[in-house]
């Protein structure tokens, strides 16, 4: 009964400010959400810009404007100094000769029926596919969309760019062996076990990695590019930091804050980063698969 009662008051709060966004209406509802975002908010306070103050209640803004806060607070309990912008202007932050940085979360198509919507995942006990596909068309629109900003403007082009993505708002399992990341910038595809018989028996089994150039955006669509940083063609991006969670799943102890980021640098990269300034964020070299094959 009591729980609801919660659920009756939250519907309530969601039709009476329909311009609020609903995770910022459920989050502010529910107390372990809400300290957490707290928690994080004292430490990013003094710095936030004026839009953000504006902004971040609004319907479809609440995560980018939590993932640009939590990026942030882990910059300032990470003792990196970034320049305050009170006007909201390009970049989020800008760690002085050091990087841009751009922050951007996923959204959702704005239509079932467009070839990237992602669908929302069903807890009815059936086996179904993860659109895996459409999850990467919009993780490839948020990077792009981030690229073209960085073009557009007037920046020293000897300064390292990097943009920050989180495709939290998808609730699916997002990569099986490797997060999904790996396949819009390396175009890895799949792993495939290839188990050579000897007889009546098995020899050694082999492990290939499928790759792939590129993915189609409906039938009659241009493709698509998923291997981004295989090439000259994003050189100007020095490197990506992913997450594939939302803020109000992330790591409750400040120590921890930045562990569930993955920072990728750009192979091709005009400008590298140096990572070991970003070292609280995981590298690639973190990153562990495992692979079970029975036989």
């Amino acid at each position: 009964n009591i729980q609801t009662s919660k659920d009756t008051d939250i519907h309530k709060l969601l039709e009476k400010y329909p311009e609020y966004d609903p995770y910022y209406i459920v989050s502010s509802c529910i107390e372990e959400r809400r300290e957490h975002i707290d928690n994080i908010w004292r430490i990013y306070r003094s710095y936030a810009s004026d839009h953000f103050l504006k902004e971040y209640k609004l319907r479809n803004n609440f995560h980018s404007r939590m993932w640009e806060m939590y990026i942030g607070a882990i910059l300032i309990t990470n003792g990196i100094n970034f320049k305050n912008n009170s006007h909201d202007k390009w970049p989020d932050f800008f760690v002085e000769d050091t990087a841009y940085i751009e922050c951007i979360a996923c959204r959702n198509a704005n239509s079932t029926k467009k070839p990237d919507y992602v669908p929302t995942q069903k807890y009815d006990g059936k086996v179904s596919s993860v659109p895996r596909d459409q999850m990467l068309l919009r993780i490839s629109s948020a990077f792009r969309d981030k690229f073209l900003s960085y073009k557009s403007k007037e920046v020293d082009s000897t300064i390292p760019f990097v943009i920050a993505i989180n495709s939290g708002i998808f609730n699916h399992t997002q990569g099986a062996v490797l997060p999904i990341i790996y396949n819009l910038l390396f175009g890895i595809d799949c792993f495939v076990a290839k188990i050579p018989r000897d007889g009546t028996g098995l020899s050694n089994i082999n492990l290939d990695i499928r790759t792939r150039e590129k993915i189609f955006k409906g039938k009659k669509q241009s493709p698509v590019e998923v291997n981004v940083f295989k090439s000259n063609q994003f050189s100007e991006v020095s490197a990506v930091i992913f997450s594939s969670k939302l803020i109000i799943n992330s790591p409750s102890e400040m120590e921890d804050w930045g562990s569930d980021c993955l920072l990728i640098p750009n192979p091709h990269a005009k400008n590298p980063i140096d990572i070991e300034t970003f070292s609280f964020f995981k590298s690639p070299e973190d990153v562990r698969g495992e692979i079970r094959i029975n036989t």
